[in-house]
């Protein structure tokens, strides 16, 4: 992964286990991409209360994977060279260093059923995260939008079956099974190539 800024690391691994600067730089775009969720939410639900949110870890896990596939290509990575660590699992695909910083970060809190905000992003929290992946974050967010703004509201259980459609889960996770275990990395060059899909029929 490549990255022209340096994150802060000894104040980002403060009381926690160590953080190299590809994590460090990983974990901030990950707070980034929460950022756009949590306002791509209120847009949605602009009459209910945020702490009345239902962006359990897997929905937004969830999402997380729809919006870093969004924009991939035979030609493209889109985000898959920043969350390069995607692995299929029973409920879909899951970016393993993402799932293993998610209940370290400073800012929100994301527990089995919501995302509280614990503290909002000071204004320049964001300013030494590279300006290149904070570009193609707000592009994915904007291709998935316009392919599905209804997208955040679907409950976790229907963005599961979604992600069971998708190929590079069927195959990866069918792989798995064959050897008798319950997660497969998935090379990032199956999600480039494989057909996207948004929605779910009769949701």
């Amino acid at each position: 992964m490549q990255n022209n800024h340096n994150i802060d690391v000894k104040k980002s691994t403060e009381g926690k286990i160590p953080m190299d600067q590809d994590t460090a730089t990983k974990v901030k775009a990950f707070e980034y991409f929460t950022n756009h969720l949590v306002d791509w939410y209120k847009e949605q639900n602009h009459e209910q209360e945020f702490s009345d949110n239902d962006l359990s870890k897997l929905k937004v896990l969830k999402i997380h994977f729809f919006v870093c596939a969004s924009r991939a290509s035979e030609k493209e990575d889109g985000l898959l060279d920043v969350f390069d660590n995607f692995w299929a699992m029973p409920y879909g695909h899951v970016e393993s260093d993402v799932y293993t910083w998610l209940d370290k970060l400073d800012y929100i809190r994301i527990d089995n059923y919501k995302l509280d905000i614990v503290k909002e992003y000071l204004d320049d929290y964001f300013l030494d995260l590279d300006s290149d992946i904070k570009k193609r974050i707000d592009e994915s967010f904007v291709a998935v939008k316009s392919t599905n703004a209804k997208l955040v509201n679907y409950m976790a259980v229907d963005l599961v079956e979604l992600s069971h459609t998708w190929y590079s889960w069927k195959s990866m996770y069918k792989l798995a099974r064959s050897f008798k275990k319950y997660s497969m990395k998935i090379p990032k060059e199956i999600i480039k190539s494989e057909n996207k899909i948004y929605s779910l029929k009769g949701v």
